[in-house]
């Protein structure tokens, strides 16, 4: 990844954006900021080989299965939300692209690249606002002495190993990650959903536009389930004692 990283040309929104001053590259389907359906990222065509040698590299493929799979163990609820609304997506319009072969329920994967990635205090505000994103360090640095996850909101400083994996709801909680030292590599590898897919598949596979349009009465269901949503989508966390059940 960090050969990849030096391999590529980034543009100057990649290299400069609201997570900070580091080439970015994200991959995979979206939905958001004025698309009419689902998509796939363009990729620029300088990154599309570096991209899919990055998507077909063993590693980040057990990487990724790796993260889909704490999710499904820690939060087996809103682990199969997410699947049951993913594969309904994937079925209805086959021709969008699963990023690492269907091995992870998230849509979409970010590359952080850089010997030292920075990111400044952000929150994801296009994700599933009770969601979780996967976030993974790589590199070789001491963890001790930098690499931290800083989540602020909860006010928790979490030593962060490369290696590491940690799930949060990245809409809501801002986060940041302290610099490493000047001799060490730190990047990022992490994997999220936008929280517009999820309302266009519960829209009937269609916008809010759409669905006003063609069937204002279930327009006006969809608006009334919105009041309660927040509370729906945090009653499929789970609870210390749902862990332990799952644990023994």
């Amino acid at each position: 990844m960090l050969a990849a990283g030096q391999a590529a040309m980034f543009s100057d929104q990649q290299l400069h954006h609201k997570r900070g001053d580091f080439p970015t590259v994200n991959v995979g389907v979206t939905h958001g900021r004025g698309t009419v359906e689902p998509k796939f990222l363009r990729i620029d065509d300088g990154q599309k080989n570096i991209v899919e040698g990055l998507l077909g590299l063993r590693s980040l493929k057990q990487m990724a299965l790796f993260a889909n799979t704490a999710f499904a163990t820690w939060a087996p609820n809103l682990y199969h939300y997410y699947k049951e609304h993913t594969d309904s997506l994937y079925s209805e319009m086959p021709w969008l692209r699963r990023i690492f072969g269907g091995k992870s329920v998230f849509t979409c994967a970010a590359f952080n690249f850089r010997p030292r990635v920075c990111t400044k205090s952000h929150h994801n505000q296009l994700n599933l606002a009770f969601g979780w994103h996967a976030i993974q360090a790589i590199g070789r640095f001491d963890p001790r002495y930098g690499g931290h996850l800083v989540i602020d909101k909860i006010k928790k400083i979490i030593e962060f190993p490369a290696g590491s994996l940690i799930l949060i709801p990245s809409a809501t909680l801002t986060h940041c990650n302290v610099p490493v030292r000047k001799h060490e590599i730190c990047m990022s590898f992490t994997q999220y959903c936008a929280g517009g897919i999820f309302r266009y598949v519960n829209n009937g596979f269609r916008t809010k536009e759409v669905l006003h349009a063609e069937d204002p009465i279930a327009h006006q269901e969809m608006l009334e389930k919105k009041k309660t949503r927040c509370q729906m989508g945090i009653s499929l966390w789970s609870k210390l004692e749902d862990i332990v059940k799952v644990v023994e």
